[in-house]
């Protein structure tokens, strides 16, 4: 945190987080402008301990096929999740 110095191993100072935390005005507007879909928007897991934005083609409840930029992949229904309205980030 600013103000907040912990030292680690090789002496340097921890960056300060603010610059990654804060949405500008330029990424909200990006954000408003994208078309949504509250019924087939969804997080789902990258496999590197992060989530990737996709679009449910299907659901029966055990398995989604989620459509990942050009290419769909399947997931447990119980991993995909669904993504908050722009309006909300």
């Amino acid at each position: 945190m600013p103000g907040h110095i912990k030292l680690g191993a090789s002496q340097v100072p921890d960056p300060d987080p603010l610059p990654y935390l804060m949405v500008t005005g330029e990424m909200r507007r990006k954000d408003m402008a994208k078309p949504y879909d509250s019924k087939r928007a969804v997080w789902t897991p990258d496999g590197m301990g992060g989530y990737v934005e996709g679009t449910v083609q299907s659901d029966d409840g055990e398995k989604a096929t989620v459509l990942l930029g050009h290419e769909n992949k399947h997931f447990k229904s119980e991993q995909v999740v669904p993504v908050n309205p722009p309006k909300f980030e």
